[in-house]
């Protein structure tokens, strides 16, 4: 039945730029049946910090986008954004979206550093993981 076909899960998507082409095809092929991707585009233009600030202004009204589909949990995607916001700036940001919503926030960044310690790259090179992007170390 259409029932059985729901989504059990959203996962609202605060995409970069205008255009989304293989991320969509990506999630589709990785996500378990079941799970919907909500993604609503920031209409970044340039990757200078001036830009991403341009397209977190109206960050709550695109919030309030995402929670209009009532999705489960928010990732801020693309690593270059919180390269150029900082580490404190991007941490803040995360926050803000979490209360916002009331709901668990996460980024693509944060996601690719769970996904390196889950797999133990610790083990394997006898080093933390850690990504190094424009002079900023985040473990």
């Amino acid at each position: 039945m259409f029932i059985d076909e729901l989504p059990s899960k959203k996962i609202g998507y605060l995409a970069p730029r205008h255009v989304s082409d293989n991320g969509p095809y990506e999630f589709y092929r990785l996500a378990p049946p079941g799970v919907m991707l909500v993604m609503v585009s920031c209409g970044l233009d340039e990757f200078t910090l001036e830009d991403v600030e341009r397209v977190f202004k109206p960050l709550d009204r695109l919030l309030d986008l995402l929670m209009e589909r009532d999705v489960d949990i928010y990732s801020q995607t693309g690593i270059p954004l919180p390269c150029l916001l900082g580490i404190e700036a991007h941490a803040a940001l995360l926050k803000h979206i979490a209360d916002y919503t009331g709901r668990p926030a996460t980024s693509q960044l944060h996601n690719a550093m769970a996904a390196l310690k889950h797999l133990q790259i610790e083990r394997e090179t006898g080093k933390p993981a850690v990504c190094n992007i424009g002079g900023m170390v985040w473990a």
